[in-house]
Order: structure tokens, then C-alpha cells, then sequence
């Protein structure tokens, strides 16, 4: 056998062992839907805005996108078992963002597929490390990511 198709076989295999070597090295990375639709977030910045909606958040798409990538991607609810000695501030504390909407009331019971963070009064943009708000009397937190830092 001569050594030229003999080094082209050996070259092949050994490409095929390096690729499948690398392949496993590939990290998957799951694409997941955000938690609240395109809908859901108009119907919570329509109830915090109200006749407001269109003037401050819907015609201006830079604040449109800042709220709706908060709402989709910064805020994360989430079970965490109430401690005796926590710090978390309660959501009770914070007051509501009424400035547009002086109907706005603070909900009487917590659905987390429901909840409109966008009535409160929290810290929207944390500099370096999430913020969370502890839900009164439950097992959930309320965790505010902050935004991306552009490179």
C-alpha cells in the first residue's frame, strides 16, 4: 500500500476523532420563551400608565424596550422559604407607582403568573447585584436583575 492513501486515511480518522472530541465539549444553550408574553406586558404597562400608555411608554420605543425586557427578562419570581431573620424588604413597604393611574390598588392575594411588578415602586435598575422584595407572609421573592452592561 502505498503512503499517500495510507496518511490520507489516517488524516480522516484522525479529523473525525478531534471533531467528536470537540463535540463534546459544545455547551447547549436552551432558548427559552420569557415567563410573560408581549401581551401580558402591554397589559401591565396599560394598567400602570392608563390614558398615559400611548404618551409616555408605547410611542417612545427605547423606554417600550427597557420595560419590556424587564419584564420578560430581569424579574424573576421565585419559591424561597420565608426566614425568621430575613431582610428582604416586603412588598408591602414599597409604595405604588401611581403617578399615571391614581386608581392603581395594591393586589390582595399573590399569583406569580399574574403579578404586575410594574405597579411598585421598586428598585427597577441595581447597579451591580439583583435586588429582591420578599411577597408578605409567602414563599416567594421577588428578584430584579440588573441590566446587561454594554461591551
Amino acid at each position: 500500500m502505498s503512503a499517500i492513501p495510507l496518511f490520507a486515511i489516517l488524516l480522516t480518522s484522525f479529523t473525525i476523532i478531534k471533531s467528536n472530541e470537540h463535540s463534546k465539549d459544545l455547551i447547549v444553550l436552551e432558548v427559552q420563551e420569557p415567563k410573560i408574553s408581549k401581551q401580558q406586558a402591554d397589559a401591565f404597562i396599560t394598567e400602570v400608565y392608563a390614558t398615559f400608555a400611548n404618551e409616555e411608554v408605547f410611542n417612545k420605543q427605547q423606554r417600550y424596550d427597557r420595560l419590556l425586557d424587564l419584564l420578560q427578562n430581569r424579574v424573576i419570581i421565585m419559591e424561597h422559604p420565608l426566614k425568621q431573620e430575613e431582610s428582604y424588604q416586603k412588598l408591602s413597604q414599597i409604595p405604588l407607582r401611581n403617578k399615571y393611574n391614581s386608581t392603581l390598588s395594591r393586589d390582595t392575594s399573590f399569583n406569580p403568573d399574574d403579578f404586575n411588578v410594574l405597579k411598585y415602586a421598586v428598585d427597577f435598575y441595581p447597579k451591580e447585584r439583583p435586588i429582591h422584595y420578599r411577597v408578605d407572609n409567602t414563599n416567594y421573592l421577588i428578584k430584579i436583575l440588573p441590566q446587561k452592561q454594554l461591551q
